[in-house]
């Protein structure tokens, strides 16, 4: 994401040159979606004033890509946007800056569509290099991005999991990142929770539901139509099918009673010879 790749050269150019961070090893975070990343690699102290760390909207989040900022915060909401938290980190010593970030949407299908959206643009961008591969995650994205004017390295992960997307994105001035990357990602893979939506409240589920609903009544409005129309049926045909009266007296032609002694029915049984 080319916004958090801003974000983190900042700091990493602040960090190589060792200035003086507002960092805090104990960085207490807001609670919701605080609760669902992970913790730094030791070693690594929070820096508290970067962009986007803490909770974030998305017109917080599209203003850090200038360029389109309109069409990315429109985009977002489109997909259902509900909540952002990022974390940032350093470590002084290397020079090395983590950010990591969380973005909740109203339904996986949301964060899905957000994530692809996000490949597609990460992977336009001058300074991508390559993809990152890893194995144990199903929805994710890896790249590797090499600034051309500073030469700083950048190898990121995304992922979706439940309603959820989230980044994991490492930056050094050289290029000595990816292990560190992989790892944090897989452990903020297994530490994110399944969901932080309920299921049964995505939209996809309840379009499901209603979708199932009306499958169901146009089944049972069918069944009582062609139930209906049989009914009617077997009235009319019993209406017009010739049957004697019960003391045999008199037979239906299918319009009116008729005298069996002055008439007798065609359907009536005869005699071999039909004398009878």
């Amino acid at each position: 994401m080319r916004r958090v790749r801003q974000l983190l050269c900042t700091l990493l150019m602040i960090a190589a040159a060792q200035l003086p961070v507002s960092a805090s090893a104990n960085h207490v975070l807001s609670p919701g979606l605080s609760t669902a990343l992970v913790n730094p690699p030791e070693g690594f102290v929070g820096f508290v004033p970067a962009r986007l760390s803490g909770p974030f909207t998305a017109q917080d989040y599209a203003a850090t890509s200038a360029s389109n900022a309109t069409e990315t915060e429109n985009t977002l909401k489109r997909n259902g946007f509900v909540d952002g938290f990022g974390a940032t980190w350093v470590e002084v010593k290397t020079g090395h800056v983590l950010f990591e970030f969380v973005i909740a949407f109203e339904g996986g299908k949301g964060a899905r569509n957000w994530l692809a959206s996000e490949e597609a643009a990460d992977k336009t961008h001058i300074e991508y290099q390559h993809s990152n591969v890893m194995t144990g995650i199903d929805r994710y994205y890896g790249v590797h991005h090499v600034d051309p004017f500073t030469h700083l390295v950048m190898d990121a992960f995304y992922f979706v999991k439940g309603n959820d997307m989230f980044g994991v994105a490492f930056t050094s001035t050289k290029d000595d990142v990816l292990s560190l990357a992989t790892k944090q990602v897989t452990s903020q893979y297994d530490f994110a929770p399944p969901e932080t939506i309920p299921r049964g409240q995505w939209p996809e589920y309840a379009s499901n539901d209603y979708e199932d609903l009306v499958r169901i009544l146009g089944v049972v409005l069918f069944v009582a139509l062609v139930a209906g129309v049989g009914a009617i049926v077997v009235l009319r045909v019993r209406r017009l099918r010739p049957r004697m009266s019960p003391d045999g007296n008199h037979w239906w032609d299918g319009k009116h009673w008729i005298d069996s002694v002055s008439a007798v029915p065609a359907f009536a049984e005869r005699t071999a010879d039909g004398a009878y």
